[in-house]
């Protein structure tokens, strides 16, 4: 009976709420759907005019500003260092001797109608010289442009302000802007003029980008009643439209401002001209369909809302029918199917299940603690965080000084190399990690002297050379407090990047390469000539041009930016002419930003060199031999594949030569036999590879540049080198610690 009466209850609970419902939502709905047409009337007005101003705004204020702005910023500003001065000397003078200038002058208005969109040309006319200069070209005589016509006119033309023309040598509209030389001079004591191009084209396109329906049609007047701009969509009816209702709001006089009136099934907005600067008439047509569209869709979302509404309603009614402690139990039974945690028992209530899972919280809330220590940590220094930023500071030395390592491994075996890094360093430290490779190591010393960043290089150092797992440091100045820990670390991340440079060790101090330690901040080297060679197919010539460079950038003390953009330059150089001339698939650009990061000055200057001669090789052969290009493919698929059992008859295959041509071509070309060649670039490549890879043994050296046996391999090696592969290297380490010592 009690669960009879409590159900008949909800029963009527459900439908009394449910009347309820679609009384408030006819209501709602009634009052919406009869408003519906009446806020989008009122919207018409406000959005017409709002659509006015942000066209305007977007004609006057930003794009043709930003064309005037052209002048002061970048024509009288970035022509060039000395431009008032250049510019002074044309005005004043005739073009006798000044062909350089002018020359130079062309030039920067090239540039700059490259770099500034929408400009069709930049034109100069000098009264004095009585000779024309723009974008293009010279005319030593004014009769001589295309635009004689307009030059002409200049003098009666007013200046500062846009007028419409039509170009005589495109035949296309264009806006113009006039700008006296000097500026603002007065008619009589005017030397020339200066004149700017704008493409109406461009400019409609991109005033299409400020209206709100594609469906909008935007028209432009001028003070004279000349269409200026315009975009795609328009007619010749919405034309006339726009011409008579400028026509009837100047014969009425209206005051300054936007009308909105309709017209038939379109609605028609005018912003008066005295609203312009240029006194420019703005005309927006929009069609009422497109009004009437949004309310009728409006109606549909009234609808949709009301009956959501509905189900929702009954929905929830039924919920409210069920009884309140049920979900209590599914809620408990959930979350032990949620509970990923150890195995569950299975003895007791879903209660004893709770606390076995609390339990197993706060055993993982101590592993938690600690990696939320090392993340505070590390927000503490790399600056993410300060000291005061924390609640409770991490448990770290308080009453000490601070170094900060910036540490970089070669190693993928995170872990061991962490543990590595606190147990045998032989000092009070704490290891960071930020990446897969790189680490932080705060070191704590509990006496400031000059000797703590000596004696933590030292550690470094040992660690490095007695362990298995090869890294690269830099090493900040001492902090004196929590705070400075972050500047520390910033100062190690600035003498890491110091390890690039060959001269200096693996393991840099910021003191050794401090500002005031490196004091010259570019070098100058001749780029041009670097271009010049390569393009001349001079090989011999860029070796020597990068020998020269290296001895003056290891001859100045200069500064780490300054040598990586030395190498960047470089790198761009090599691949503009890949570039120009389509030599991309045989000459891939170089990441010159990873080998920066990743390697030494040396081994990229190397790369770069070998690339430059290679492509200067190439540019020469390739005007000497049809099979040039061929051969220059041969060798880069022997330089990608030295793993692999190369034989002059299935790279001849390849190319589609015969065998004995190509042995013929590698004779000419290379001044060795194919097997000579090929013994010689693998046995060079595992030289590399010995020095730079450490990590790997002789055997997996020589399999990696195509000897299967290691013994041939070693025999191959001390015949070229006069030593085995592992002398080699040990030598080769010896070379470099004698150099950082």
């Amino acid at each position: 009976m009690s669960t009879r009466w409590r159900s008949s209850y909800f029963i009527r609970l459900a439908l009394s709420y449910t009347v309820l419902a679609l009384i408030l939502i006819g209501f709602t709905g009634g009052y919406l759907l009869n408003n519906a047409n009446k806020m989008v009337i009122n919207e018409i007005a406000k959005d017409s005019d709002y659509t006015l101003q942000k066209v305007k705004s977007a004609v006057e204020d930003n794009y043709l500003q930003a064309y005037e702005s052209v002048f002061n910023n970048r024509i009288f500003s970035i022509v060039s260092p000395r431009s008032e001065d250049a510019l002074k000397d044309l005005v004043d003078e005739t073009a006798e001797g000044k062909s350089s200038k002018i020359v130079s002058f062309i030039v920067n208005l090239a540039l700059i109608k490259e770099m500034t969109k929408g400009i069709d040309g930049i034109t100069v006319y000098f009264k004095h010289g009585n000779y024309v200069v723009d974008d293009q070209r010279y005319y030593e005589m004014p009769t001589n442009s295309a635009d004689i016509a307009f030059i002409e006119r200049l003098d009666d033309i007013p200046v500062q302000s846009w007028l419409i023309r039509s170009k005589p040598e495109t035949d296309s509209n264009v806006l113009t802007y006039i700008y006296t030389l000097p500026g603002r001079s007065k008619l009589t004591s005017v030397a020339g003029y200066l004149y700017l191009d704008i493409d109406l084209a461009y400019l409609n396109k991109t005033m299409e980008l400020a209206l709100n329906s594609p469906q909008t049609q935007l028209f432009v007047f001028d003070k004279n009643g000349d269409l200026i701009i315009h975009n795609d969509n328009f007619n010749e009816e919405s034309m006339a439209l726009a011409k008579n209702a400028v026509h009837n709001l100047t014969s009425s006089k209206a005051s300054s401002g936007s009308t909105t009136l309709e017209s038939g099934d379109n609605v028609i907005s005018v912003l008066s001209n005295e609203e312009s600067a240029n006194a420019w008439t703005y005309v927006v047509i929009r069609p009422m369909e497109s009004f009437l569209l949004a309310a009728n869709q409006m109606k549909h979302q009234v609808w949709a809302a009301c009956l959501i509404a509905l189900l929702a309603g009954v929905l929830i009614a039924f919920l409210l029918s069920r009884h309140f402690y049920t979900p209590l139990k599914k809620l408990l039974y959930s979350i032990r199917d949620l509970y990923n945690g150890p195995a569950q028992v299975t003895e007791g209530t879903e209660y004893t299940a709770i606390q076995h899972m609390l339990k197993c919280i706060d055993l993982n809330l101590l592993k938690m603690k600690d990696e939320v220590r090392l993340k505070q940590l590390s927000g503490l220094v790399t600056g993410q965080v300060t000291a005061a930023g924390f609640d409770q500071l991490p448990a770290i030395p308080l009453e000490c000084h601070y170094v900060a390592a910036y540490i970089v491994t070669e190693s993928k075996e995170s872990e061991s190399f962490g543990f590595v890094l606190k147990e045998h360093i032989g000092i009070a430290s704490e290891a960071i990690q930020l990446s897969a490779v790189e680490w932080v190591l705060l070191g704590f010393f509990y006496e400031s002297n000059s000797d703590s960043v000596e004696s933590f290089k030292k550690n470094l150092y040992s660690l490095s050379t007695n362990s298995e797992l090869p890294f690269t440091a830099g090493i900040g100045k001492v902090a004196e407090s929590i705070d400075d820990i972050h500047r520390s670390y910033q100062e190690a991340r600035h003498a890491y990047r110091y390890t690039f440079l060959d001269s200096l060790a693996f393991i840099v101090s910021y003191e050794e390469v401090s500002p005031d330690q490196r004091s010259i901040l570019s070098v100058d080297l001749p780029y041009y000539l670097l271009q010049n060679k390569v393009l001349a197919g001079d090989g011999i010539e860029v070796e020597q041009w990068f020998e020269r460079s290296i001895v003056e950038i290891e001859a100045e003390n200069i500064s780490i930016d300054a040598i990586e953009l030395v190498c960047l330059h470089i790198g761009t150089i090599i691949s503009q002419i890949a570039n120009e001339q389509k030599l991309n698939h045989l000459f891939p650009t170089l990441n010159i930003h990873d080998q920066i990061k990743y390697s030494t000055l040396n081994h990229v200057l190397i790369a770069l060199r070998e690339q430059a001669r290679s492509m200067a090789e190439y540019m020469k052969e390739s005007r000497t031999d049809n099979h040039a290009e061929k051969m220059n493919e041969l060798k880069l698929f022997i330089k990608d594949h030295l793993s692999d059992d190369l034989s002059l008859e299935s790279l001849a295959a390849r190319v589609q030569l015969s065998s004995n041509y190509v042995s013929t071509l590698f004779g000419t070309i290379t001044g060795e036999s194919f097997t000579e060649y090929l013994n010689r670039v693998r046995l060079e490549s595992a030289a590399l590879m010995l020095v730079d890879q450490r990590e790997l043994t002789v055997g997996e050296v020589a399999t990696s540049v195509g000897y299967r046996n290691a013994q041939y391999f070693c025999t191959r090696f001390k015949a070229k080198y006069g030593i085995t592969p592992l002398q080699y290297r040990n030598l080769e380490r010896q070379k470099k610690l004698v150099l950082e010592s």
